[in-house]
């Protein structure tokens, strides 16, 4: 949605940018507490292995955007 906000400023969409940000900042901070509290107690493996997966699916997303194309 930010970058949304950023392409159409205009009229409320630019004050909506605000709490775009806002609430992305706050969501970040939430995960990052998260993953700080819990990684002793196991979840380092998602730390690790969440942000391998994510990379490799958009990977092979766009091999295969480019196969698709003629």
């Amino acid at each position: 949605m930010v970058a949304r906000h950023l392409r159409e400023r205009t009229g409320k969409m630019a004050l909506g940018g605000g709490r775009e940000r806002t609430s992305a900042t706050v969501t970040a901070l939430v995960v990052l507490i998260f993953v700080v509290a819990k990684f002793t107690e196991g979840a380092w493996i998602i730390v690790i292995v969440g942000p391998l997966m994510y990379m490799a699916l958009i990977r092979f997303n766009k091999q295969y955007e480019r196969e698709s194309r003629p």
